[in-house]
């Protein structure tokens, strides 16, 4: 029997009010706008210490940019993959 994998891409958050967030696997975000004003990032920091910070906090701090067009809560066509994904037994499908 062939088994079924599941890859989780992301996540849809319903807010107050109407406002919605989605989230990407890898950290992208996209929603209603200005739904960064809404949410912040806890962050451990390699010396233990946890830190809460802003959307624009968290950029500065750690060089990182938010893409929104990178949030995709469904796969991609087969034709565009380009991974295989696993195969139960470690070998033929």
């Amino acid at each position: 029997m062939r088994k079924r994998w599941l890859q989780v891409l992301g996540a849809v958050v319903l807010l107050r009010h109407e406002d919605r967030l989605l989230v990407s696997a890898d950290g992208h975000y996209g929603g209603t706008p200005n739904v960064e004003r809404l949410f912040s990032y806890v962050v451990l920091t390699d010396s233990g210490e946890q830190v809460t910070l802003t959307p624009e906090e968290f950029a500065a701090r750690y060089h990182w940019k938010n893409d929104p067009s990178q949030v995709r809560l469904a796969p991609e066509p087969a034709s565009k993959q380009t991974s295989v994904p696993p195969t139960a037994g470690g070998g033929k499908p």
